[in-house]
């Protein structure tokens, strides 16, 4: 088990006969989920690749003037679809919800928890993470930084602090401490961003198209 960190989230999330491990900021998984018997090597870690439509920038100025981003090459329009990730509390989860948990994995297979993301939309296809309204799964703020998807399930029930979940690989159950690093994503308008805040815009032919934010110390490294 790995420990430290900012975020105090203990969780267990049982796959078929094995236990997904997530303890403060620090994700575990047991050799048992890679079908061996002794512990994994080492090999070279290969970062996420990230979203080549994608441009992560940081919001320098933001107001009814405009948005002032890092890199004055781009710009965010007035009328830009937008999304930013601000913090939800347990109570807000619900059956029917999707969940992903965001993490930056590593080269031992392990996975330094970032964020766990509530998406209130129709599963998605098969070994897909589920997405926002406006198609975004949460890490791509900071997907430079290495944040990725690694576990995601459909909410089937709520039990005080415990949470079931359908997952790809099997049933899941997901308990959810004192300052569990919840987030989801919600509609904003670009005059309401906030200065420090990470902004992922989504480019088509050059132009954007859509946007997803988040604020920037919600942003930590692992």
């Amino acid at each position: 088990m790995v420990g430290g960190g900012r975020w105090p989230v203990v969780a267990y999330l049982g796959l078929a006969a094995s236990v997904l491990v997530i303890a403060l900021a620090g994700i575990v998984l047991p050799n048992a989920m890679f079908g061996r018997a002794e512990p994994p090597r080492a090999g070279r870690f290969s970062p996420p690749t990230p979203d080549p439509s994608l441009v992560v920038l940081e919001v320098v100025q933001a107001g009814e003037q405009g948005v002032v981003l890092s890199d004055p090459a781009f710009s965010v329009p007035g009328d830009l679809p937008l999304e930013r990730l601000e913090p939800a509390a347990p109570s807000e989860l619900s059956a029917g919800d999707d969940v992903i948990v965001i993490a930056v994995p590593n080269e031992v297979r392990n996975f330094a928890l970032t964020a766990i993301v509530i998406h209130r939309r129709s599963p998605p296809a098969a070994g897909v993470p589920p997405t926002s309204e406006l198609g975004f799964a949460g890490h791509e703020p900071a997907q430079d930084r290495g944040w990725a998807p690694v576990l995601w399930g459909t909410v089937t029930g709520i039990e005080g602090q415990l949470v079931g979940l359908a997952t790809p690989a099997g049933e899941a159950t997901l308990e959810l401490g004192a300052g569990a690093p919840l987030l989801t994503p919600r509609r904003i308008a670009p005059a309401e961003l906030v200065p420090g805040d990470r902004i992922a815009i989504r480019l088509e032919a050059g132009q954007p198209v859509s946007a997803i934010a988040l604020a920037g110390e919600l942003l930590h490294a692992p």
